[in-house]
């Protein structure tokens, strides 16, 4: 069986991006890697499927 690389339709680059929770003003994320379809972002927040956060994109170090 293929893995789910396999299946995707777009391809993913890597980039990485700081991300800003407006309502968690203690806690910042990072991107993984973009695709047209979408990103990925490495947290450890628990998120339910289909739940709508709230965020922002910048460069690392742009808006400190």
């Amino acid at each position: 069986m293929g893995s789910d690389e396999d299946k995707r339709v777009s391809q993913r680059i890597p980039f990485i991006l700081r991300v800003d929770y407006p309502d968690r003003k203690s806690f910042s994320d990072a991107t993984e890697n973009l695709s047209t379809g979408g990103l990925f972002i490495q947290t450890e927040m628990k998120l339910g499927l289909g739940t709508k956060v709230p965020l922002s994109l910048s460069f690392q170090g742009l808006l400190d």
